[in-house]
C-alpha cells in the first residue's frame, strides 16, 4: 500500500481559539479508493524536518486551501516537504493552490484571474497529457489566481489550459511531479480519469 503524505488547510477558530490544520474528508476516500494510505500532515517546518525520513513516504500530495502568504507556517512546512520530495525524486501532486505553490516554489509566478471560482472549465490538452486525463473535458474550479503559460518556472511545462488560456496542469520536465488547478476529491462520484492518473502517478498502473 502506497504512503501518500497530504498537506493540509490552516483554518482560525475564534470561537475555541484554536489555529486548526484541516483536510477534506473526501481526501482520505479517494486515496483509500485507490489503495493508497493517506497520511495527514502537520503545518509544523519543524515536525517536517525531524520526520521525512521515519514516515517513509512513497508520494506528496500538496492540497488546496489559504492563498500562497496567508499562512507562513503552512508556508514553510510544504516548502521543507517540497524540498526533500525533490531532493529524492518522490512522486508529487499538487492540487489547485498546491499546483500554485510548487510553481511559486520552482521560480514561476501568479496573477490573479476572473471567472475561476465556483465555476467549471473546458479544456484544452497537448499531445503530453498523461493519457489518464485525456478523456476529462470539464472540471471543477475554485481558485482566484493562477498561472498563463509565460509565468511557469523553467522546469516545468504545461499541458493543460483553460478556455481564457490560464494554465490548468503541468507537469516537471525531469521528475514525477504534476500540478493541476482542479480539486478531484470535490468530484461525486469520484472521476475514473483522476483515479487512474493518481495510480499512474505512484506507479500502479
Amino acid at each position: 500500500m502506497k504512503r501518500v503524505g497530504l498537506t493540509q488547510r490552516v483554518s482560525l477558530d475564534r470561537d475555541y481559539g484554536e489555529r486548526r490544520d484541516c483536510l477534506d474528508q473526501r481526501w482520505t476516500e479517494l486515496l483509500i479508493s485507490t489503495g493508497c494510505l493517506p497520511i495527514p500532515l502537520p503545518n509544523a517546518a519543524s515536525f517536517s524536518a525531524a520526520c521525512l525520513q521515519e514516515l517513509a513516504l512513497d508520494a506528496l500530495l500538496l492540497t488546496g486551501g489559504n492563498d500562497i502568504g496567508e499562512a507562513k507556517d503552512r508556508d514553510d512546512a510544504e516548502s521543507a516537504w517540497l524540498r526533500h520530495a525533490l531532493r529524492s525524486a518522490m512522486p508529487v501532486l499538487g492540487v489547485c493552490r498546491g499546483a500554485q505553490f510548487i510553481n511559486t516554489f520552482l521560480g514561476g509566478r501568479l496573477r490573479r484571474v476572473s471567472g475561476h471560482v465556483a465555476t467549471q472549465h473546458r479544456l484544452r490538452f497537448s499531445t503530453e497529457a498523461p493519457a489518464a486525463l485525456q478523456e476529462t473535458d470539464t472540471v471543477n474550479s475554485y481558485h482566484a489566481f493562477a498561472a498563463q503559460p509565460a509565468d511557469l518556472a523553467r522546469d516545468l511545462k504545461a499541458f493543460a489550459w483553460s478556455e481564457d488560456g490560464a494554465v490548468e496542469a503541468f507537469r516537471h520536465q525531469d521528475l514525477p511531479m504534476f500540478g493541476v488547478m482542479w480539486h478531484p476529491e470535490r468530484e461525486e462520484p469520484f472521476r475514473n480519469s483522476d483515479k487512474r492518473f493518481l495510480l499512474g502517478l505512484l506507479g500502479e498502473s
